[in-house]
């Protein structure tokens, strides 16, 4: 609500209004990269784990 807010408050200089509209992009994109490599290396990890035990 505060980043729409942003985006739009007449009293804001250039700089904070680019802020508030490149961060939210770079922050969904760092979840989107992060977020499918966790299962991917927690499959892997588990895998060799069950393969090891005993």
């Amino acid at each position: 609500m505060r980043i729409g807010l942003g985006i739009f408050y007449p009293g804001l200089i250039e700089s904070e209004r680019n802020f508030f509209v490149s961060v939210p992009p770079l922050a969904l994109a760092a979840l989107y990269a992060v977020f499918p490599i966790a299962p991917l290396m927690g499959g892997l990890i588990g895998r060799a784990w069950r393969a090891t035990s005993l």
